[in-house]
């Protein structure tokens, strides 16, 4: 089982497979930084505190890792999270996540960032399809299935005393960036011949105040992941996957990047 995504596919990995322990993790990385060049190798040793951080930062800076190991695990969960960080472009010419972990370790200095490109950006929409339809391009031509994890973000926590805004969360730009991660999720099913996409079971869509890493408008409860699970064990069709020929896809392709585009 490989995992390439953010918080919501590694929480969803470990309800469907708890006892999975081995994989490809790809974890904290953009779909374009993922599919970019790899450069000179930095030495972020001494920069990035703990492990875990240093070894996403190291990943996605320097391109450790493997993708043909990827597309050799049978099945991939993925989502776009990450894809709405935006990017940084290096002298090199390489991209790398436009993460916290760039700005909580100060290494734009350290890596010699260019430019940063924002989803908001003209630019990104065709960067962010030129990257994944190569990455779908790796996937069709290998026999890895893609379990697309739908990201569906909401500003609320449901407390005893009924429903709180959550402080901090930015309702406008989660508005936005729901309607971007919905282009992506249905340009994936589209691109990739074996994906399907979970159903939202939204009578359990809640967040999780004591996530581990923070609340955020993502990181939902255990129990939300445990009724995907049940849902598609009982009813598989409810997971979205695409029957179309070659030139549908690609028009279903074009009028997801023609809404994208407009909307910007």
């Amino acid at each position: 089982m490989g995992l390439l995504g953010a918080c919501v596919s590694r929480d969803l990995r470990f309800v469907l497979f708890p006892k999975l322990s081995k994989g490809q993790i790809f974890w904290r990385i953009n779909t374009i930084s993922l599919m970019s060049k790899a450069g000179s190798r930095f030495d972020l040793a001494g920069h990035v505190q703990p492990a875990n951080d240093f070894k996403s930062a190291d990943r996605d800076i320097n391109k450790t890792f493997d993708l043909g190991a990827l597309f050799k695990e049978k099945y991939i969960v993925m989502d776009f999270y990450r894809d709405m960080y935006g990017i940084a472009r290096l002298s090199d010419g390489r991209f790398i996540t436009n993460g916290f972990e760039l700005k909580n370790y100060n290494l734009s200095h350290v890596v010699g960032v260019q430019e940063k490109i924002l989803p908001r950006d003209p630019s990104y929409p065709e960067l962010w399809l030129e990257s994944f339809l190569h990455f779908a391009h790796m996937a069709n031509a290998s026999d890895a299935n893609i379990i697309v994890q739908p990201i569906y973000q909401v500003a609320v926590f449901r407390r005893e005393t009924g429903l709180v805004f959550a402080p901090g969360f930015d309702i406008d730009k989660i508005s936005r960036e729901n309607k971007v991660l919905g282009h992506m999720q249905r340009i994936a099913l589209a691109a990739l011949t074996r994906s399907w996409l979970l159903p939202i079971p939204y009578e359990h869509l809640e967040l999780d105040e004591r996530h581990e890493f923070g609340p955020g408008p993502y990181h939902y409860k255990r129990s939300y992941f445990e009724r995907t699970r049940d849902v598609v064990k009982r009813c598989p069709d409810l997971a979205t996957s695409l029957n179309l020929n070659e030139a549908e896809r690609r028009n279903l392709i074009e009028a997801e990047m023609n809404e994208w585009r407009a909307a910007l």
